[in-house]
């Protein structure tokens, strides 16, 4: 059995299947991070054996020392750097018995999540990651490096995404406090794509240096106590209070 995955573009399962990518039963997908260089000659796949649920329901904190695996490293040295990769994060799911299929991303720089879609232009990147990711050795906690021109290649190609408004999937490394959207099709042939809700605040992604190891984070937003945010907006409304009484 296939798990869903989401991913960072430098790539989750049930236990004992050989992929973690994409899993049939509904929000039950695992997380991977796909990561390629800008000269898009090589890819790198990690699944991080997280699930795809804890992103939906605003539960996930998460933070992947990903120096810690070998191919990251084989990966930088062959791409010529940190400066020369763009990440995201992902999961997909095609879910079974129906034609409903569901991506869940990080959000490129500038990108916005719009309402205009249809299934066929849906249906097909999606369709082709999952044909990459199925292709892939990497299972979960486990990466591969795949050169363009491979059937596990998860390059440039997935990162122009061009459906729903979404113009592009990932960013460069380095880049901090990334959104996430969710959307799925319609379960038919034809019709309209339909946005996927996320609890609120909707979990974000970095994938940058700490300590000198390259540090994958999906964290979701503390929320403010509603004490703590009465007193904020009391000490405005006092603040403003006196700026008014020393303008008289």
């Amino acid at each position: 059995m296939k798990l869903t995955k989401i991913a960072a573009v430098v790539a989750l399962a049930a236990a004992g299947s050989a992929h973690a990518w994409v899993n049939t039963a509904l929000n039950s997908s695992e997380i991977y991070l796909a990561a390629y260089d800008t000269a898009d000659t090589h890819s790198f796949l990690y699944d991080t054996g997280l699930n795809v649920s804890s992103l939906i329901g605003g539960t996930i904190n998460a933070n992947i020392n990903i120096s810690a695996d070998a191919n990251w490293s084989n990966f930088v040295s062959t791409v010529g750097g940190l400066a020369n990769v763009n990440w995201s994060v992902e999961a997909i799911q095609f879910q079974n018995g129906k034609n409903t299929k569901f991506i869940y991303s990080t959000l490129g720089a500038g990108a916005s999540v719009g309402t205009a879609g249809t299934n066929v232009a849906f249906n097909g990147p999606l369709t082709s990651m999952n044909n990459a990711l199925s292709a892939s050795s990497a299972t979960t906690g486990t990466s591969e490096i795949a050169a363009a021109g491979t059937a596990s290649y998860f390059g440039h190609a997935y990162d122009n995404w061009n459906v729903d408004g979404v113009a592009q999937l990932s960013n460069a490394y380095g880049v901090s406090g990334v959104s996430f959207f969710g959307a799925a099709n319609s379960d038919t042939t034809k019709g309209t794509l339909k946005n996927t809700i996320f609890a609120t605040p909707t979990p974000v992604a970095s994938f940058s240096t700490v300590s000198g190891n390259s540090v994958l984070t999906i964290a979701t937003p503390a929320v403010p106590e509603p004490t703590t945010g009465a007193l904020t907006l009391a000490a405005l409304a006092g603040i403003g209070f006196v700026a008014r009484r020393r303008a008289k």
